[in-house]
């Protein structure tokens, strides 16, 4: 298991170089196993600009937006999980029954 663990940190240091090579800083990671499924949660801090009525002007907030990516044991190697779409459901028309016993 401790093999599992290792190898997915070693991903999530891969991912983290690819958000500092795009320009975002990470401030905050989260890497989880259980069995055969993991995550990873990236966090960057962002600012919202929130508009407070009373002083009739806009003020800096922070806070921390997370990014998740979920992984599956395959082979000795972690595998990105591709999200499921959601089919549209199927229509069933229902049939007309008649409830009397005879």
């Amino acid at each position: 298991m401790l093999d599992r663990f290792k190898k997915l940190v070693a991903v999530a240091e891969e991912m983290v170089t690819e958000y500092n090579n795009a320009g975002h800083n990470v401030d905050g990671m989260n890497v989880h196993v259980e069995c055969n499924q993991g995550f990873i949660r990236l966090g960057t801090m962002r600012e919202y600009a929130v508009y407070y009525p009373d002083e009739n002007q806009y003020m800096p907030e922070y806070g921390m937006d997370y990014d998740t990516y979920y992984f599956t044991w395959v082979d000795n190697t972690w595998v990105k999980d591709v999200p499921k779409c959601l089919e549209a459901p199927v229509h069933v028309e229902e049939e007309d029954w008649d409830e009397l016993p005879f």
